[in-house]
């Protein structure tokens, strides 16, 4: 959803996580309205009515703003990234999941870091544990007996640095 300065994801799960929204974009009559207040028709209610009233009240304060005050209320929402804003954010930064390195005939390239072992050692092949994550989730999936999504490739995305 838009705010003054970009987009946010907010997911309010639960009526008391919904009606925290609804006090913060300064809408609490919605937390009265019959439309709104629980059940399945609430949920499209929300979407197809709440959703464009939303939008009006999240564009009065910046996304940085809005998730700081979602996360004040344990309302789940985070901001949207473009290409150019992702890697800036600093989750991201934190744990490490950009890694640049000097490819031998592609030079200066960017990796994400899948986890700390790829990081630490270098990429593996594209595909390289492909059979091994899908028999690993194959077996999970008889044990829980649950219908997963088939697993990715595997192959890490890489773009080149100017």
């Amino acid at each position: 959803m838009p705010t003054s300065d970009g987009y946010i994801g907010i997911s309010a799960n639960t009526d008391a996580q919904a009606f925290a929204v609804f006090d913060a974009i300064g809408k609490p009559e919605f937390k009265t309205d019959p439309r709104f207040v629980s059940g399945r028709g609430a949920l499209q209610a929300r979407a197809g009515i709440f959703l464009p009233r939303a939008a009006e009240g999240l564009k009065q304060k910046t996304t940085t703003e809005w998730v700081e005050i979602f996360d004040r209320l344990d309302v789940p929402a985070m901001p949207y990234h473009t290409l150019e804003t992702l890697m800036q954010d600093p989750h991201l930064h934190d744990v490490g999941f950009f890694r640049k390195f000097d490819h031998p005939t592609e030079g200066r390239m960017i990796d994400m870091a899948c986890n700390k072992s790829t990081a630490a050692h270098g990429r593996l092949p594209a595909g390289a544990k492909s059979a091994s994550i899908r028999s690993k989730c194959c077996a999970k999936r008889a044990t829980a007996k649950q219908r997963l999504p088939r697993c990715g490739g595997g192959s890490a995305v890489d773009g080149r640095l100017e």
